[in-house]
């Protein structure tokens, strides 16, 4: 879509306003990439764009019901972190586990590490230990480097407390998990 490719463009140039500017009538129109898009420069604003929470949750919501990963992602950051929303881990748990189940590593490390600790689920080191592995399946780019070097250290931790047939069950998950 070339309202994206202008809006990456105007974005890269520090034009947040003429960026949202090519994403509002695609935004408003129901475009769940546009959606995304547009939510993230109301999160961050700019010099030229105030930043607007209610504006960013707004747009992540409507992404997110759509099924957009990177939309669910952001909508469970924000209500991991408190941005523009009260500090809700049940939600956040409940985007996260959507945007892994789309294949989203980020949110695959992040459902990784609620399984590894408990948090919000029962402790599961199986689970956890095919949430890293499929992270680390996901991420095909250098920029993502950090986020390797995470799914792979909780990787390892996890793999540390655990048996060689929970590690054999991990990896059948593995094998057997299909994106949704």
């Amino acid at each position: 879509m070339k309202a994206l490719n202008d809006a990456s463009a105007a974005a890269a140039r520090k034009d947040y306003a003429s960026a949202a500017g090519y994403l509002e009538f695609y935004a408003e129109a129901g475009d769940a990439v546009a959606q995304d898009q547009l939510g993230k420069l109301y999160l961050s604003g700019g010099k030229d764009l105030p930043q607007d929470f209610a504006k960013a949750i707004d747009l992540f919501s409507k992404a997110a019901e759509q099924g957009n990963g990177s939309g669910q992602r952001h909508l469970a950051i924000a209500y991991e972190k408190g941005q523009g929303v009260a500090v809700d881990t049940a939600m956040a748990q409940k985007w996260y586990l959507k945007a892994a189940d789309r294949g989203d590593a980020f949110a695959q490390t992040a459902v990784g590490k609620m399984y590894a600790d408990g948090k919000g689920v029962p402790q599961d080191y199986v689970q956890a230990y095919k949430w890293f592995t499929l992270a680390l399946s996901g991420i095909l780019t250098d920029s993502e480097k950090e986020m390797r070097e995470d799914a792979l250290a909780n990787r390892t931790a996890v793999g540390a407390k655990m048996s060689s047939s929970q590690i054999t069950s991990a990896q059948k998950l593995v094998r057997e998990w299909v994106a949704h």
